[in-house]
């Protein structure tokens, strides 16, 4: 997934709009709507900025796995907790 449909998606799921979220942004919409369409390039301050917005980390964000790196880490850590549990009986 390229990073600006994983933009798209995370609005989406947000429920904004892309005028909300341009915004928050303090961008225009049409700037907001280059970006989730691939039109811009990203520098990094715009990426933290939108990470930010959507509270995820900006390497979440940037990874190409669709399992974001905050979310393995809590798998890991939960299957790790089971299988103390396990050991434990």
């Amino acid at each position: 997934m390229k990073i600006n449909e994983k933009i798209k998606q995370l609005r989406l799921l947000s429920g904004l709009s892309q005028a909300d979220t341009a915004k928050k942004l303090f961008i225009s919409q049409r700037a907001y709507c280059d970006i989730e369409n691939g039109k811009t390039k990203l520098d990094i301050d715009r990426l933290e900025q939108i990470a930010k917005l959507y509270d995820i980390d900006v390497l979440d964000m940037i990874a190409k796995s669709k399992e974001s790196n905050t979310q393995k880490i809590k798998r890991l850590e939960r299957e790790i907790e089971s299988l103390k549990n396990l050991l434990a009986k």
